[in-house]
């Protein structure tokens, strides 16, 4: 569970660069406001955010065990 968790941590990172590489290239004024732009950043964001706080949850939350029943396997087919 915890690999899951980087890398959900890795893709909120990711997301807030490309959000903050978005910001500069307005800022800077390569390009000009236009909504699909800003819809970009702000959906850049939300992911950032929203990725951020799921890899918190399987960070800290218990792994899964499974009953030893279902561990069991014989090695042979049933038809």
């Amino acid at each position: 569970m915890k690999d899951k968790a980087i890398y959900v941590k890795w893709i909120a990172i990711l997301c807030a660069v490309m959000a903050l590489f978005c910001l500069a290239i307005f800022v800077v004024g390569y390009k000009d406001l236009s909504f699909g732009r800003v819809a970009t950043v702000i959906a850049l964001l939300v992911a950032s955010v929203a990725c951020g706080i799921a890899s918190k949850k399987m960070a800290t939350a218990p792994e899964k065990i499974a009953p030893a029943s279902a561990k069991k396997t014989t090695g042979k087919r049933s038809r």
